[in-house]
């Protein structure tokens, strides 16, 4: 599971049941800018992703090995930001209508978080 700290700091617990049923924390930043990779320079950016990882490591004991970027979108900055945080790779989602049906791709990885 994808969590963001400042939704679920009222109540970190809840999610520690899922965990005990095979679930992992994974980090999708303290804040969920969806705007980050152009509002935020790197500095910022890894802040925020460290901060959950930091958060994570508190209240699951362990420290998430993936990362989910707000709203899907990723840069070259944000890449080398989760890879300095010590990330191994960015996962991106997404979902289509059509008339008939929903259909989903999931959990397509856009290669490991790399710092160079």
């Amino acid at each position: 599971m994808f969590l963001t700290s400042n939704t679920v700091r009222d109540n970190p617990a809840f999610f520690k049941a899922f965990m005990e049923r095979g679930s992992r924390i994974e980090n999708h930043t303290v804040s969920h800018n969806v705007n980050m990779t152009t509002q935020w320079g790197y500095q910022r950016q890894l802040d925020d992703i460290i901060g959950m990882q930091d958060f994570a490591a508190q209240q699951y004991g362990r420290k998430p090995a993936l990362f989910r970027p707000p709203g899907g979108a990723y840069s070259t900055t944000m890449r080398q930001a989760a890879a300095a945080a010590g990330l191994k790779a960015i996962i991106t989602w997404e979902a289509k209508a059509n008339p008939a049906a929903w259909t989903t791709n999931t959990a397509t990885p856009y290669g490991p978080a790399t710092s160079s």
